[in-house]
């Protein structure tokens, strides 16, 4: 009797494992995880005119695969997802707007020409007299993103009021790379 559900236990587990290994989302399919350094994107918001309240910075970005997983550890044969992990933005200059009062909302998202944009990261509404803010990162697999040759990284939001003055603005951020059997 005690080998009969030892086996049973044993083919079940042994179903359980099996099946997680073909099914991405399974409960061995993300068994490490490591973060990759930081990413940084210096951009400035111009000063508005009566129509230009939408501020809006891009860059390019190669995809590095093999310097992610030589920085993470992790080996092709066992990637399974990258997510933004952490994204902030800063001022990065003083002047007359030492705060992100002027702005309504902030969002990052990640592009490229085959698979279109995704939205990362977004902070809406963005808190009071603050001047450097963590956005909240959307669950989202962008590992065919790091496939592809490169992709573009985009900061925008919405300036709440006309702005007279130039604002320089870091944007920081880092992803997870998760990996699995």
């Amino acid at each position: 009797m005690k080998t009969n559900v030892t086996l049973n236990i044993l083919a079940i587990l042994l179903a359980l494992f099996t099946f997680s290994c073909q099914n991405e989302e399974g409960f061995l399919a993300e068994l490490a995880s490591a973060d990759t350094d930081y990413y940084e994107m210096e951009f400035t918001v111009q000063v508005t005119d009566l129509d230009g309240f939408q501020i809006f910075s891009e860059e390019v970005f190669s995809s590095k695969l093999d310097k992610i997983l030589t920085e993470t550890g992790i080996s092709a044969k066992r990637l399974n997802a990258i997510y933004l992990k952490e994204a902030e933005i800063k001022l990065a200059s003083e002047g007359i707007y030492e705060n992100f009062n002027i702005m309504r909302f902030m969002e990052m998202t990640i592009y490229t020409d085959v698979l279109g944009e995704k939205k990362v990261a977004r902070l809406d509404p963005v808190p009071a007299g603050q001047a450097k803010v963590l956005l909240s990162p959307d669950r989202v697999n962008i590992l065919p993103y790091f496939e592809e040759k490169s992709f573009i990284m985009t900061a925008q939001g919405f300036l709440e009021e006309r702005i007279y003055e130039n604002v320089e603005m870091l944007a920081r951020f880092k992803f997870e790379v998760k990996a699995g059997i």
